[in-house]
């Protein structure tokens, strides 16, 4: 069920119809998730299921609902003040030097601090509690910084802890997945690869390490102001050396000097390409002081095929390489396979669609990098990711519109201050639901 904001500005439920099902109660309500939502009264936020029953009293400063299937978890969250954590206290804290006013208290002995339950619906378990500084981004409603939350199966895992579907914990210490769907599981000083329900795979162990030898050379993780290796490195006591999370390609031991140059004179990053049996290495080679994109084979010989390419920037979400400096902009693909691009600040929609702006119209558009040619001509002030596969937000004339990528029809006309992921739009300090499919308002 979907909010509906009614005239009193109070919000209820209605079905995808558009049929009301939950009276308007409510000060704030959030999608159903599952069978559960967050809604909000006047005493705070709270959980009801689809009957409108409470689940969780609205007397909370915030929570939030997920729904990994087959789970229903909900982030309880309660604010305080830890006064007692003296050494965070502040002196004069709005002191202003160049003026020499002082917009504060002599001394300020606010401590946020925010504790936060993850309960399992609907039976109420208590799976984990933490604590958490409550900055401002917690505070505006969202979740603190670093809480991992997948789903591998019938099995959950959650921070650092695994869990079956009963709500039951298999094992801790989850350092995390490993692209086989197993888990990499941390005991002591060593780690050890775990299935889903927290047993050993087997006998070998892991230990991580702060550096890669490249060619001889020793190529630190970490050498400021730049990361030099572009994921956590372990080496397994059979001497084998991997890029988490792929442990089924070993990176090589020994590697064989660039062909026609020789010898790579600087390692700026190493990483792995995705779903493929390559590393990627921005280097420089030889006299040159450019850093040219190198592609190299997991038995540590160059692959001659893939022109080495200046202008690297990043890894795209997609796992495609964008280049975005220097004169040819575009992409190489996991087949290795380069495509040009016409267009500035490309957003990955898919493996061969990205949207961006164009470089002649400074319009945004959709290009198809296979096809060489825009899937949408350049029209917009913007378009953004995906909020549902082949749907995106447009804007044009300072308002934003939802847009069908296959057949770049409008589903609605540019209305909105805002849309989010979740069909929540902002409208003339208003903020209600739309079926971000069809464009239908839930709202009176």
């Amino acid at each position: 069920m979907i909010p509906w904001l009614a005239k009193s500005g109070l919000y209820g439920y209605a079905d995808a119809g558009g049929k009301l099902v939950i009276p308007p109660q409510y000060t704030h309500a959030m999608p159903f998730r599952g069978e559960f939502a967050v809604m909000a009264q006047e005493g705070g936020f709270g959980v009801i299921n689809a009957e409108g029953a409470p689940v969780v009293g609205p007397e909370h400063p915030f929570i939030h609902l997920t729904f990994p299937r087959p789970f229903s978890l909900a982030f309880i969250k309660k604010e305080y003040n830890a006064w007692w954590r003296l050494p965070r206290w502040k002196v004069l804290p709005g002191l202003n030097l160049l003026g020499t006013r002082r917009g504060g208290r002599l001394l300020e002995t606010k401590v946020p601090r925010a504790r936060w339950e993850v309960l399992a619906l609907p039976g109420m378990e208590k799976l984990q509690q933490f604590y958490s500084a409550d900055e401002r981004s917690t505070r505006n409603g969202q979740m603190p910084e670093g809480v991992r939350l997948l789903t591998s199966g019938e099995h959950l895992l959650l921070r650092q802890e695994l869990y079956n579907a009963g709500g039951e914990r298999c094992s801790g210490g989850i350092f995390g997945q490993l692209t086989d769907g197993t888990f990499l599981q941390y005991r002591k000083g060593w780690y050890r690869r775990v299935n889903q329900a927290g047993n050993p795979l087997d006998a070998v162990r892991y230990y991580k390490k702060d550096h890669l030898l490249f060619g001889g050379k020793t190529i630190p993780q970490q050498e400021a102001p730049y990361q030099r290796i572009a994921a956590p490195v372990f080496q397994s006591t059979n001497g084998e050396v991997f890029l988490f999370p792929d442990f089924s390609k070993p990176f090589p031991p020994s590697i064989e000097p660039y062909p026609q140059v020789g010898e790579v004179q600087y390692v700026a990053l190493i990483g792995a390409l995705q779903d493929t049996e390559h590393f990627f290495v921005l280097a420089t080679t030889g006299k040159s002081e450019e850093r040219r994109l190198l592609v190299l084979n997991k038995n540590g010989q160059w692959n001659k095929l893939v022109e080495p390419r200046p202008g690297f920037d990043l890894m795209l979400r997609n796992g495609a390489l964008l280049f975005s400096q220097g004169n040819t902009k575009g992409v190489m693909d996991a087949g290795l396979e380069f495509h040009l691009f016409p267009l500035q600040y490309p957003e990955a929609l898919s493996e061969t669609l990205y949207a961006g702006k164009d470089n002649r119209s400074g319009k945004y558009g959709v290009f198809d990098i296979m096809e060489q040619d825009w899937k949408i001509t350049p029209a917009y002030s913007y378009i953004g990711p995906c909020l549902a596969p082949g749907i995106v937000p447009y804007c044009a004339d300072n308002l934003y519109g939802l847009l069908e990528l296959d057949t770049g029809r409008h589903i609605t006309p540019p209305l909105y201050d805002s849309i989010g992921k979740n069909g929540e739009v902002a409208q003339k300090n208003q903020r209600f639901y739309i079926d971000i499919y069809t464009g239908l308002e839930y709202r009176d």
